[in-house]
């Protein structure tokens, strides 16, 4: 009898009128997540015509997404494995029983996540697929795919394309706002080293010198440009230098790896008055190899040259003006070569047209001002023209003499920014971090500003003052959260650490 008005009881709470339908029915379903719970408001990208100003509408929108604080209208779940977002939007995550969000992958693009009272803000400019990790107390982290793309449809070629379109016909402007585009919807593309390059020698013809100088400083770091890139930087860094570039360590390294290239500096060497003594080495290791003894002939009848101009670096200007009073030049004095005797200077060290092995000692300080070129260079722009000359060619040492007899250091902004790269690079720390620590203070430049901060920490580092090392590593993530530069303090932090 129990056994009967258990079965009734079973049949009447699962809706089976018998116990065959009980049978066919089986075990309760668990509920399911439904696609929109899953996955959120799917998005929908426009059509565009990227020629004739099509990637300047893209990223006009990109700016006002940006620029507004637009919001994406998708919320995020614990279910969500998914979400489309408009790159610039604002994904807002909302739920108190978060602990933490972080960014999974490799060569991630940049991005901004924001911690504040209610939860976290996440977004960036960049189309690409972020994973982010969310943990929950006392749950199975989630992972979500936050899929960033942008309002209107880019197709890699047309993109492609219209770049190369806008540089054949001189749109230069054009031109640039289609290189942000591809870049913005393809990071980490096969042809960014492409375009970088062709990007640089577009300020170059666009005249714009500051940017150009700006973009070779980071392209020179790069050891994996095909050959047409290389040729293309160098020819361009020619341009900027007025055709008196001394190759440097940099170009050499290519040379061993393309003939044709070894051929395009061979050629401009031969070119050239004066060679450094690496030039020269590089020439009469080139004339070995190629059999040539006409370049080894050239490097050394340049190496005399130089020393006859490093033993008298009046010899030209005596012999001027020798031709021009009809007198000997060794009757001259040095006031007569210099001007008139109330103004005459005896430089403390002649730089240029030396070889780099006899002037390579840098200042201890700031306080040791050395005079370079005194009858050529007679005013503080001369002088921070010349130091951005000698940095950008990689003569650090010759960079901060420059610099440093600027009397008014305010006069430009990036000067301690300089002055910090450069002691940076010789080993001088101590004046690296002064020098980063006085340009931090008076610019609003957050891209330098992360990097020298991150430096700062690096400086502390080789000083072996890891404590000062992790504050301003941990400085940099805190004030420049979302960048390479946050990236590489957290993982300078992590080695300090595993060192202990």
């Amino acid at each position: 009898m129990k056994g009967k008005i258990l079965l009734i009881s079973l049949l009447l709470m699962t809706g089976c009128t018998s116990l065959n339908d009980f049978m066919k029915k089986g075990p309760e379903k668990s509920p399911t997540v439904s696609n929109e719970e899953s996955q959120g408001r799917r998005l929908v990208q426009n059509n565009i015509n990227l020629n004739n100003g099509g990637s300047k509408i893209v990223l006009n929108t990109l700016k006002k997404n940006w620029e507004t604080n637009a919001v994406s209208q998708n919320k995020v779940t614990e279910n969500m494995k998914k979400v489309d977002l408009y790159a610039g939007e604002t994904l807002i995550i909302n739920d108190p029983s978060i602990t933490s969000i972080y960014i999974v992958g490799k060569k991630v693009p940049d991005y901004q996540l924001i911690k504040n009272d209610y939860g976290y803000k996440f977004r960036s400019l960049f189309q690409y697929q972020y994973t982010l990790k969310i943990n929950r107390k006392n749950k199975v982290p989630q992972n979500l795919v936050v899929n960033n793309i942008l309002n209107y449809k880019v197709e890699k070629q047309a993109a492609y394309d219209s770049i190369r379109n806008s540089y054949n016909f001189k749109r230069y402007n054009e031109t640039i706002s289609s290189i942000d585009l591809y870049a913005i919807a393809y990071p980490n593309d096969a042809r960014e080293n492409e375009l970088n390059v062709l990007l640089f020698n577009v300020f170059i013809e666009n005249s714009d010198f500051d940017n150009a100088v700006k973009k070779m400083n980071n392209l020179k770091k790069i050891t994996t440009f095909s050959e047409s890139d290389i040729t293309s930087l160098f020819r361009g860094e020619l341009k900027i230098s007025k055709y008196n570039l001394s190759v440097d360590d940099y170009y050499i390294y290519y040379t061993k790896k393309y003939e044709g290239f070894a051929q395009e500096v061979i050629k401009y060497l031969k070119t050239k008055s004066t060679l450094t003594d690496r030039e020269r080495q590089h020439l009469l290791n080139e004339g070995e190899r190629l059999g040539n003894e006409e370049l080894k002939r050239i490097a050394t009848e340049t190496k005399e040259k130089s020393l006859l101009d490093l033993l008298n670096p009046f010899a030209k200007k005596d012999a001027v003006q020798s031709s021009e009073t009809n007198k000997p030049a060794n009757n001259l004095s040095l006031a007569d070569m210099s001007g008139p005797k109330e103004t005459a200077e005896v430089p403390e060290k002649i730089v240029s047209n030396i070889p780099e092995q006899l002037s390579s000692q840098s200042p201890k300080d700031e306080g040791e001002i050395v005079q370079l070129d005194a009858m050529q260079i007679d005013s503080d722009q001369k002088y921070y023209e010349k130091g951005r000359k000698a940095f950008v060619q990689n003569r650090y040492d010759e960079s901060i003499i420059y610099f440093n007899n600027i009397k008014d250091k305010t006069s430009k902004v990036d000067i301690n920014y300089y002055l910090g790269s450069s002691y940076f690079i010789v080993g001088n720390y101590d004046k690296a971090i002064e020098n980063y620590k006085k340009y931090i203070d008076s610019t609003d430049d957050s891209i330098r500003k992360a990097e020298s901060s991150h430096n700062i920490g690096l400086s502390y580092e080789r000083k072996n003052d890891s404590g000062n090392s992790v504050l301003w590593h941990k400085k940099t993530i805190n004030d420049y959260p979302g960048t390479t530069w946050a990236r590489k303090s957290n993982i300078a932090i992590v080695k300090i650490k595993n060192k202990k």
